[in-house]
């Protein structure tokens, strides 16, 4: 069970010390010669391996189609290509494979030499329009067209998820236990990619949502709770608030789970047997369903910005701010 905890910040600092001359002497000291900075690498040499593998299982993709910087390749057994010919950065990637959703980005300076694909069906329910909805649909008031909507994640190497719990919610026993069962539920989906910890105490940095009873103000009649979350300019989810519209609200499972999907780029389903459906039914799961918890773990394979299908080739910067989803 997830136990109540505070962190604090950490700061380095770093000295710098300069070199000094010494005097003494009318002839100069004699100089080291200067190197020749070697320049960055600007491309993908020739000869790497780049692989292609399923969202799924991380299994390899045989037979994709991968072109890079022009160039047509096809992956083997192992979801391997080797480049002929270096490939600069920024350069266009597009692979199409059997089962997956197009992909098309570009080449990136970090190293990285690895493709996850998106899977288009899955055994355990996930299709085409389930990804459209959960995860490129934003709105509420009036269903908005599916897959419109760019993706929302927490900002990448981000690790640690504070959800920042009230004195008035955390006194009554039903509703903080229920809030420690969701958080273990996020974990447990989550597989370690990121890690949500409840806390009485403000943290001093990092991702942080606020729990409490209508903080922002957003509640209204039938409404049980909502999300308001705090973008910068990539898109990126910096933090937020839950609110829920009565402590009656804040003792559900299926609300609290709910709006902690939110949190971490999640939209809405219309599936009303799903844990993200907008639609409430006490009937829904208590817990991320498979195809909804493959979904969260997914969101960590692509930045913010990224389009539906699945193309980041030409991610354009978000307007920051805050924008608000009520719930139920």
């Amino acid at each position: 069970m997830t136990k109540l905890r505070a962190t604090r910040g950490t700061v380095a600092v770093v000295l710098c010390l300069g070199l000094t001359g010494c005097g003494g002497s009318d002839r100069s000291s004699p100089q080291s010669p200067t190197r020749a900075a070697t320049p960055a690498p600007q491309a993908v040499t020739a000869g790497t391996t780049l692989s292609v593998v399923s969202g799924e299982d991380y299994g390899p993709v045989d037979g994709a189609t991968v072109i890079l910087h022009g160039r047509e390749y096809t992956t083997d057994g192992a979801g391997h290509v080797v480049l002929a010919e270096d490939v600069p950065y920024g350069g266009f990637v597009g692979i199409v494979a059997t089962g997956f959703l197009g992909r098309q980005t570009v080449v990136s300076p970090d190293g990285n030499t690895r493709f996850v694909l998106w899977p288009r069906e899955t055994a355990n329910g996930m299709s085409e329009e389930f990804t459209a909805q959960l995860v490129y649909t934003f709105g509420w008031s009036e269903e908005p067209e599916h897959g419109t909507s760019s993706l929302e994640r927490i900002p990448e190497g981000m690790t640690q998820v504070f959800v920042w719990i009230s004195e008035e919610i955390l006194q009554d026993d039903r509703a903080a236990r229920v809030h420690e069962s969701a958080i273990d539920e996020m974990n447990a989906a989550l597989e370690g990619r990121a890690i949500y910890i409840l806390t009485a105490t403000q943290p001093t940095g990092g991702v942080t949502f606020e729990v409490g009873l209508d903080p922002g103000g957003s509640c209204a009649p039938n409404v049980l709770g909502y999300f308001s979350a705090n973008g910068n300019a990539r898109g990126e989810i910096t933090g937020g608030e839950i609110g829920y519209c009565g402590l009656d609200a804040a003792r559900l499972s299926i609300v609290v789970t709910h709006e902690l999907g939110h949190s971490i780029g999640l939209q809405h389903t219309y599936a009303w047997e799903e844990l993200m459906s907008r639609y409430f039914s006490r009937y829904s799961i208590n817990g991320f369903s498979e195809r909804e918890a493959l979904a969260m773990r997914l969101l960590f394979e692509r930045p913010a910005g990224n389009r539906f299908p699945d193309t980041d080739r030409e991610v354009s910067a978000a307007s920051a701010g805050v924008h608000t989803t009520v719930c139920y």
